[in-house]
């Protein structure tokens, strides 16, 4: 019969939860006795959705971020406005004003004879539609409007008199005064809903649809009407103008080309329309001279109607046309929420934004047709350009190449510093944006750590060769062992391992140099000790990843190499030197550390002496450790290094006691103080020392059921940083109007919230008469990784052979 060995081990209560956004653990099932917080209110609404053009301009994004366009006024110019609209009263600045001529109406309500004036409805009802568009509120009834808190500034143009066509015609006259009016209330967008068609705009009409000269701006008046335009631009206000239907190849109003002029770059938008598939409306004008500031919009969308007069009873809302004077307020709209969002840009920088985050449609880049593109405001709120933070002393930083990668020592240190949290970083129009820096803070997984033991068991061997006339050789590992698939996927748990990895090797070789003298080499890796005072216990028999005779300091790296010199005297006193050289290899998977680890090293140097009797042991090792490029194991880079270079000073006292009953009692303490070297040009500006202790104490005996089996009591912490802090300066706010960091002092505690204790019981009996062998282990593991919140684990494994 074919001998091999069958392992298990079962997890009972293990959850983690990833904190601060290390790691890779699994978040934690919420606990069923503490209620889940109700989810936050969803913006995806049925007002939302009536409008469908809020969603093709990524308008939900902004809706997410809390934008609503409050403190934002845009002026409109436009016809009559139902300032009654129970979807725009709130909504109508107070200022609003008539410059028409209509006795300071802002709404005409008049009922006309449709049957001799059919066109009379559209200019009627214009200005309550675009209002709408703009600025409807969001009170669960209708559809709302792109900024539904934003301030309406109406501007009523249309003259009381009927045109000949059956539209309105606009107070030319008074369009300086109105734009004078709304410099005056601080509008921030102005929004033309007018055609200025002059004796060149018919180039750029279609060959139909050609511009009957009766609607020109008379000549008395381009030069005013121009002028008042540059003033708003001069003023700082955005401009938003419809491209027009005229089937054109370019925008056929003259204010139009004011966004041609030197100066005035960004400051005016153009704006076709688009139908539900993106594709340019039939009439509307295309982008032609105007592609560098030109975009597209939905129209074809519901918005408000009028309440009272010839429509009073009828619904209150209603669908446009797919003319441009609809796809326009969807800009202005748009604006709005950048404007709220970011104040102190200017409406140059807003234009911009709106202009380079566009949606590329039609041919690759600016076209003659869709110009920059469909606006989109998910992209527009987003950071663009060169995105960095600034420290204190003005050194640029990118935050996205910042990564701390920590060791267990600190645990839950950083996530428990919210201010790591809220650091903010400025894109390439100095827009501040907050970044959460736990995201770039690496843990050790506490999951991983216990997957490890479990696998690390299933096979080890150890061996002694004696080189007569030459000296000692030394070797142990623990590799995988023979599995057996079946059996594994029928167990709550089975330790999966990587075939033929062999983990924990370790090789020595010793040599007798002179009469209780002898010097030794060294090498191990997987974390496995160089040197050991004495054997007090055997890691291979213990799920724990601590134990009496381990290192503490050694265990923060994962291959060492070293030498050391033994003296043992008749007396029983033992004295050692070692010297240690330690590769910079943090036991947790380092992802997106753009590090070379290979130039990175540390060193040991150790002293010990100790003195053994026949029942008891007592030794004392101190020593330096000696580190580049990590501190304590953990290792970072750009604005979250904390650490280039670390100096431990440290000292372990360990015993033995041989108890009765053939019981034996062994423990060791390991304290230690280090210094760091902090690195310029990144957050944190200060550290200082560092104390960090480790113990384990194991209780055991032997003969227990068979001879040679053993039976031990552990309990351990492992090594954890217990005194220490940093200072840093975040950049957590930005001053307005200058855009400059405000920073804020920040000091925090590199101790951990929580300790990682390990208490465990294990059995082994080897080589029993009867041909069996067993192993086994109960350990509970509270706050694994020294990290709160970590619930704790229970393990049994056992082994056995058939």
């Amino acid at each position: 019969m074919t001998l091999g060995k069958i392992c298990f081990g079962l997890v009972l209560g293990l959850s983690v939860s990833a904190c601060g956004g290390g790691g890779s653990a699994p978040v934690a099932p919420p606990n069923p006795s503490t209620p889940t917080p109700p989810p936050a209110p969803s913006n995806n609404t049925p007002e939302f959705r009536e409008n469908p053009g809020l969603a093709e301009i990524g308008a939900l994004a902004a809706y997410d971020e809390g934008l609503t366009g409050s403190g934002v006024t845009v002026a409109l110019m436009d016809s009559s406005v139902d300032v009654e609209h129970p979807d725009l009263d709130a909504n109508i600045h107070p200022e609003s004003k008539d410059f028409g001529g209509n006795d300071g109406q802002l709404f005409d309500d008049t009922q006309y004879d449709i049957s001799e004036n059919p066109n009379i409805i559209t200019p009627t009802i214009h200005g309550t539609m675009t209002a709408g568009i703009i600025a409807a509120e969001r009170n669960n009834q209708g559809t709302h409007g792109v900024a539904p808190e934003a301030q309406i500034l109406v501007l009523r143009m249309d003259l009381p008199e009927l045109a000949s066509w059956g539209g309105k015609d606009i107070n030319l006259a008074a369009v300086p005064d109105a734009i004078d009016h709304a410099i005056a209330n601080d509008a921030r967008i102005l929004m033309v809903e007018w055609a200025f068609w002059d004796e060149n705009s018919n180039q750029y009409a279609g060959v139909d649809n050609q511009i009957a000269e009766e609607f020109y701006v008379p000549d008395e008046y381009i030069a005013s009407v121009r002028e008042a335009f540059q003033k708003a631009i001069d003023a700082g206000m955005l401009i938003v103008i419809p491209a027009g239907n005229e089937f054109g190849s370019a925008p056929t109003a003259f204010i139009s080309q004011l966004g041609l002029k030197e100066g005035n770059e960004n400051a005016v938008l153009i704006v076709g329309s688009v139908d539900r598939d993106q594709t340019i409306y039939d009439r509307s004008n295309k982008a032609g001279y105007a592609q560098d500031y030109f975009v597209v919009a939905p129209s074809g969308v519901t918005t408000t109607l009028p309440t009272r007069g010839f429509r009073e009873g009828r619904n209150p809302w209603g669908s446009t046309s797919d003319g441009t004077s609809f796809a326009g307020p969807h800009v202005a709209g748009a604006a709005a929420l950048l404007m709220q969002a970011f104040p102190d840009l200017t409406a140059k920088e807003i234009g911009e934004i709106l202009l380079a985050s566009a949606t590329d449609l039609g041919a690759a880049g600016g076209d003659e047709v869709y110009g920059q593109g469909l606006i989109n405001l998910e992209r527009a709120l987003a950071p663009m350009g060169a995105t960095a933070s600034r420290t204190r002393n003005g050194n640029e930083i990118s935050l996205d190449t910042g990564l701390l990668s920590l060791s267990p020592v600190f645990g839950d240190a950083i996530s428990a510093m919210p201010t790591f949290g809220s650091v903010l970083m400025l894109d390439g129009y100095r827009r501040a944006y907050r970044q959460n820096l736990h995201a770039r803070v690496q843990y050790e997984n506490s999951r991983t750590l216990i997957e490890h033991r479990l696998d690390t068991f299933t096979s080890g061997g150890s061996s002694a060769v004696s080189l007569d006339g030459v000296g000692y050789m030394n070797f142990s590992f623990t590799a995988p062992t023979r599995r057996y698939e079946e059996t594994e996927e029928a167990l709550p748990y089975a330790a999966r391992t990587d075939s033929g990895r062999a983990r924990n090797v370790a090789f020595s070789f010793s040599r007798d140099i002179a009469d209780g003298l002898d010097v030794r080499f060294s090498t191990a890796t997987g974390g496995a000790g160089l040197f050991t005072s004495f054997g007090m216990d055997n890691p291979q028999s213990r799920l724990s990843d601590t134990g009496v005779r381990s290192d503490a300091y050694a265990r923060l790296f994962d291959g060492a190499f070293g030498m050391a010199v033994n003296r043992q005297d008749a007396g029983g006193w033992n004295y050692s030197f070692a010297v240690s050289r330690f590769d910079i290899e943090p036991n947790q998977t380092v992802t997106g550390l753009d590090f070379n680890l290979d130039q990175t090293e540390a060193y040991a140097v150790t002293a010990g002496a100790a003195w053994r009797a026949k029942s008891y042991a007592l030794g004392m090792d101190a020593g330096v450790l000696r580190e580049r490029g990590s501190f304590l194991g953990a290792v970072g880079q750009g604005a979250l290094n904390f650490g280039d270079d670390a100096t431990t000073v440290y000292a372990a006292l360990y015993g033995r006691y041989q108890l009765a009953g053939g019981w034996q009692l062994v423990g060791r303490y390991s304290y230690g103080v280090s210094s760091v070297s902090v690195p310029t040009g990144g957050f944190v500006e200060g550290v200082s020392n560092i104390h960090t202790d480790a113990f384990a104490l194991e209780l055991s005996t032997r003969n227990i059921a068979a001879q040679g089996d053993r039976l031990g009591f552990s309990l351990s912490q492992p090594l954890r940083a217990r005194a220490g802090e940093l200072i840093a300066y975040l950049p957590t706010a930005q001053a307005a109007g200058t855009r400059e960091l405000i920073f804020e002092r920040v000091t925090g505690a590199l101790a951990p919230s929580k300790r990682q204790l390990d208490a465990e019981i294990s059995y082994e009996m080897q080589k029993h008469k009867s041909g069996l062998s067993w192993q086994a282990n109960i350990l509970l593991q509270q706050n694994p990784g020294h990290r709160a919140g970590q619930a704790a684990a229970l393990l049994l494994r056992a082994n056995l052979p058939f």
